[in-house]
């Protein structure tokens, strides 16, 4: 054959490229989701040490309200004991909770 390609050739060209296209579409989006998460934690931290230390009263209120093992624990506080072998409120003995 000649230079052209056939249409099945250019279907074929046309769907690589697509897929190129979709694999940098993933990426880019995935690099976005990980800044927007960077950005949120940072603003949690701020937040968190405003809090700690301006407002130390509120921040033993939160905590005695924490009834997850994992959220009590990062504060060094002992698990919660639970009544009738329920869970607490937000904790899924199916995963982890969130």
């Amino acid at each position: 054959m000649s230079g052209r390609k056939t249409k099945i050739e250019r279907l074929q060209a046309i769907e690589q490229k697509l897929a190129e296209l979709l694999a940098k579409k993933r990426s880019i989006e995935s690099e976005q989701t990980a800044v927007q998460r960077r950005e949120r934690n940072h603003r949690c931290v701020i937040l968190g040490a405003w809090l700690v230390a301006n407002e130390p009263d509120q921040v033993e209120r939160i905590k005695a309200q924490l009834t997850r093992p994992q959220d009590r624990a990062a504060f060094g506080l002992p698990p919660v004991a639970m009544r009738n072998e329920q869970a607490p409120v937000g904790y899924s003995s199916q995963g982890s909770g969130e």
